[in-house]
């Protein structure tokens, strides 16, 4: 009899395969304490258009959103969204409950926080790069985010104004 009571040390792949296996097991993968989507937690032996196959469907929009929904209900404290092809992706709403996230790495995105949004109180570090969002949206997300230390834009335009005291390293490139 097997008895796993965490996927904290395995692969993306070997937790998918018992969460299939048991109801009991069927989350255990939310214990995994990063999941990393790429071509490691494939099987590349086949063919390369097989591999870009499954990794479109499983970077599609809706799966990426079910994702993002699922983490923002735990205390994730680091969190890296990295889009290198395809269209910005828009990133949902449910980004913003992530209260306790300390570093927040954005690539390819398109931001727009809910009007009741007030800053993510315990963010220290912020990396954007390729990312849409309005010039005052990001004044106020920044000035919200009384903790940040680390402040990172790249491909960013329109920077004209922060409001971060705790400032400690800022770079644009």
């Amino acid at each position: 009899m097997l008895l796993i009571k965490s996927c904290r040390n395995l692969s993306i792949r070997d937790a998918v395969r018992i969460s299939v296996m048991s109801k009991k097991w069927r989350h255990k993968w939310a214990t995994i304490p990063y999941l990393v989507f790429d071509d490691q937690c494939l099987n590349t032996q086949g063919s390369n258009t097989q591999v870009h196959t499954f990794l479109s469907r499983l970077l599609g929009v809706t799966d990426t959103d079910r994702w993002i929904l699922c983490i923002s209900r735990s205390c994730i404290k680091d969190f890296i969204l990295e889009i290198w092809k395809g269209q910005c992706y828009k990133s949902p709403s449910c980004l913003f409950n992530c209260q306790n996230l300390i570093h927040l790495e954005l690539s390819n995105c398109s931001l727009k926080p809910p009007l009741t949004f007030k800053g993510f109180k315990n963010l220290r570090s912020l990396d954007l790069q390729h990312v849409t969002i309005i010039q005052d949206v990001f004044e106020n997300l920044v000035s919200n985010c009384s903790l940040l230390e680390r402040l990172a834009l790249m491909n960013f335009i329109g920077v004209t104004r922060l409001d971060a005291p705790n400032l400690q390293f800022f770079g644009v490139g």
